[in-house]
């Protein structure tokens, strides 16, 4: 089925958490360098993508560092204390 996929729509990637927090890092930081990277996700050569990772896009445009949400921004750690907190006692 992935595969298929993956063969039908060549603008389809699979990218890891860690890419997916730099994509949205990128994002809150520098609209203008995530338009670009998403443009040159979707831009094609011949029907084909041009890439074989999201991350290799990102390196191309240096948005690959803080890519860890800590501190305020750590959302599964947050989530993880509501729900141990809602489920004791």
């Amino acid at each position: 089925m992935v595969p298929e996929l993956f063969e039908k729509d060549s603008n389809c990637y699979v990218m890891t958490i860690e890419e997916l927090e730099m994509f949205l890092t990128t994002y809150k930081k520098d609209r203008v360098k995530f338009d670009n990277i998403v443009s040159r996700l979707i831009t094609s050569e011949n029907g084909a993508r041009r890439y074989k990772s999201v991350f290799e896009v990102l390196r191309e445009y240096q948005a690959t560092e803080n890519m860890q949400f800590t501190g305020e921004k750590d959302y599964f750690e947050k989530i993880v204390h509501s729900y141990i907190g809602e489920h004791t006692e």
